[in-house]
């Protein structure tokens, strides 16, 4: 009877063992399925994608582009002289930031070196994800788009920088204005003729189109 009983306790300690090893299961997978898919749609034209890592996405001119993953650095640069050339200041910060954003090193822009810009100086913060905002943009056609009314978009960002850097770095109330959103992880512009996003794999923006 007694051994009976220790067989019972035995296999009922070995259920409970197994519930828990399946729910903790399920909770990586969902928590690796939710955290890795960032979707991505231009507003007018009907064309999304979803990747793993940030995006990058711009609609112009009857247009629209969505760049996933690897920003390539000469796309990147291109974005910053842009603004460089059209802009109000004469000198863009910029950092290389690793291809995957969803790494924790420094060398990526994780939530941890977004923070990180933010203290430094915010500028930096709003710099990065304008460029990065351009990106899909410089990878299509960037002469048939205007280049000015992205500089005034920089401008908007520049000026708010501190608002707009704590809102894209540590979240809370959103701000939609004059043609601006920010939220956590991800910046969207509208201008006549010309939208352009850039949403990280860690916003909160993940599930929906646009920020």
């Amino acid at each position: 009877m007694a051994a009976a009983r220790r067989r019972e306790q035995s296999s009922d300690m070995n259920w409970k063992r197994y519930r828990l090893l399946l729910g903790l299961m399920m909770t990586l997978i969902v928590t690796h399925a939710s955290g890795n898919h960032v979707k991505c749609q231009c507003p007018n034209i009907r064309a999304m994608a979803t990747g793993s890592s940030s995006c990058s996405a711009s609609e112009s001119n009857g247009q629209c582009i969505v760049s996933f993953n690897e920003f390539d650095l000469e796309l990147e640069l291109a974005a910053r002289d842009l603004l460089q050339r059209y802009g109000q200041w004469s000198t863009v910060s910029f950092i290389e930031f690793a291809a995957s954003d969803s790494a924790t090193g420094a060398a990526s822009f994780s939530r941890s070196a977004a923070r990180t810009l933010y203290r430094r100086n915010p500028i930096r913060v709003m710099d990065q994800i304008m460029i990065y905002a351009l990106v899909a943009q410089t990878q299509g056609d960037a002469s048939r788009m205007d280049a000015r009314k992205a500089a005034q978009v920089h401008a908007v960002l520049r000026g708010r920088a501190r608002q707009l850097g704590r809102i894209f770095v540590e979240g809370g109330r959103r701000y939609d204005n004059n043609g601006v959103v920010v939220a956590l992880g991800c910046f969207e512009f509208r201008r006549p003729e010309l939208w352009g996003m850039y949403k990280s794999s860690w916003s909160n923006s993940l599930n929906n189109n646009q920020c």
